[in-house]
């Protein structure tokens, strides 16, 4: 596939995603949806115009009333704090969407701005509700906002060795699979354990007539359950018993067949056909890894930061706030069936003289 396609196939993607997008989307998301252990294409560089930069920052693109609501350097910011709420994807700009998805965006922004002159128009904005609102959601934004640029210097700090990130690979290759393992699997269902084990001690002397047998057998449900992968996404999608997957996959003697339980059911399987899982070169997946590492030096920096912040002011938490309490009351059912309430102090809980107890105790020995 060449860059042009590469690059445009990614755009659709993250132009798609855009449309429910956060402001604020975690790290998480961000590396779902581009995908981890791909390469991000640079995007492409925007034709150079006639008009100047800050004539052209203010072209409106949208007008509601006849009055602007919407400049293209506005859009452009909003497209940029989306498509980089994340300093790691500084270089997925918004110049790699294409315009059908901007103008899906566009459509999104308009329809922000005629709720909010709406709103307006109804007063909504001088209620006192709103006030304490915007007054709390003030304080959010700005805590937010100091936090992601604290992260920002941070991670700007952050530095990868080619050495660190060799490390990486040597010691985690078996989490770098390009193709997963995966086995043939076909089995039979049972509700009955003993048909099942009558069924296996039959399979088990013509391993190679198992389908036969299998489809022949009137007690069990035959099922070909294709190829079992040890890919996650797999597992996520399939519809194949976990203790099933799991067994075909831990099978050492291949071809083979086994009982497995599932719940109150019991499967045969036949197991054949095993392909072991291949695994990147470090040249294929480098820079993904440099990612990686960065990632994690990052996350170690931040909290080694945090650490050293609660030595540097002094901190009192209010402890007893989070001791489970005595409860007061137990909830109970009466005669009726109907729930109530009854104090603790008023619980018919017999009690034992001390006296009588030691005297049973006695009695007893």
């Amino acid at each position: 596939m060449n860059k042009t396609v590469n690059k445009t196939i990614k755009a659709v993607i993250v132009g798609a995603a855009l449309l429910t997008l956060p402001a604020c989307a975690p790290l998480e998301w961000i590396k779902d949806k581009m995908g981890m252990g791909k390469t991000v294409e640079a995007p492409a560089k925007p034709a150079k115009k006639t008009t100047t930069a800050s004539a052209d920052t203010e072209t409106v693109l949208l007008s509601i009333d006849g009055e602007p609501a919407l400049t293209k350097g506005e859009y452009d910011k909003y497209l940029t704090q989306m498509m980089q709420s994340n300093p790691y994807f500084r270089s997925v700009g918004p110049d790699a969407l294409p315009e059908d998805v901007k103008r899906k965006v566009l459509d999104r922004i308009l329809e922000t701005r005629l709720i909010v002159k709406k709103a307006k128009g109804l007063g909504v904005d001088g209620r006192e509700e709103y006030k304490k609102a915007y007054d709390e959601t003030v304080k959010l934004v700005e805590d937010s906002l100091l936090v992601q640029f604290y992260e920002k210097d941070v991670l700007d700090q952050v530095s990868v060795t080619d050495d660190e990130v060799r490390s990486e690979f040597d010691t985690n290759k078996e989490r770098y699979v390009k193709v997963a393992g995966a086995v043939e699997v076909a089995g039979v269902r049972f509700e009955d354990k003993n048909d099942a084990d009558t069924f296996y001690d039959k399979a088990a002397k013509a391993p190679a007539q198992f389908e036969s047998l299998a489809k022949a057998e009137q007690k069990g449900t035959f099922k070909e359950l294709g190829r079992v992968s040890q890919d996650p996404r797999q597992m996520a999608a399939s519809d194949i018993p976990m203790t099933v997957r799991s067994a075909a996959l831990t099978m050492t003697n291949i071809p083979g067949i086994q009982t497995v339980k599932d719940g109150d059911t019991r499967w045969v399987i036949k197991v054949h056909g095993k392909t072991d899982s291949e695994y990147f070169a470090f040249d294929e997946i480098k820079t993904q890894l440099e990612v990686v590492v960065r990632s994690n030096k990052f996350r170690n920096k931040l909290e080694a930061r945090t650490r050293q912040l609660r030595d540097e002011f002094t901190v009192d938490v209010n402890e007893d706030f989070f001791k489970k309490a005595v409860p007061q009351a137990m909830m109970a059912q009466n005669g009726q069936g109907n729930v109530i309430t009854i104090p603790v102090d008023q619980l018919p809980i017999r009690k034992i003289d001390q006296s009588a107890a030691e005297e049973a105790e006695v009695t007893t020995a």
